[in-house]
């Protein structure tokens, strides 16, 4: 009899650290982090609105709330938070409710992770 496999989920980095290292060279480590910590804020605010939005069925308020997610990802180098909400409003497109409800539990895993990643990058590029 074969053993059975052992599934291992992949760890992927969410931010990109060339990204945050880039932000530093360009802004100085002050105004770097002054731009890390207002998209932080952004993400905690939008992302329990994107969540209560899509609870509720509101999806022109979900569409708003992604859209302000992938731009401040974009703008902090947040990769796997980007291509999370671009999944979610490709599931939104579709209209599939079941694929929506797990990648929405999937975007906010990555955005707690991202956030974490991304101050800890921040603080050692300063």
């Amino acid at each position: 009899m074969d053993r059975p496999s052992i599934l291992r989920p992949r760890a992927r980095d969410c931010v990109d650290c060339e990204y945050i290292k880039d932000l530093n060279r360009t802004l100085g480590p002050d105004q770097a982090t002054r731009v890390v910590e207002t998209a932080l804020q952004r993400l905690d605010e939008n992302l329990p609105l994107a969540v209560a939005a899509f609870a509720k069925g509101n999806m022109d308020d979900l569409r708003r709330h992604l859209r302000v997610l992938r731009a401040l990802a974009t703008q902090t180098g947040m990769a796997e938070l980007a291509l999370a909400v671009g999944h979610m409003r490709d599931c939104i497109a579709r209209g599939d409710g079941v694929a929506a409800t797990a990648v929405m539990a999937r975007m906010s895993r990555v955005a707690e992770r991202s956030s974490i990643e991304i101050w800890t990058l921040s603080q050692q590029s300063s």
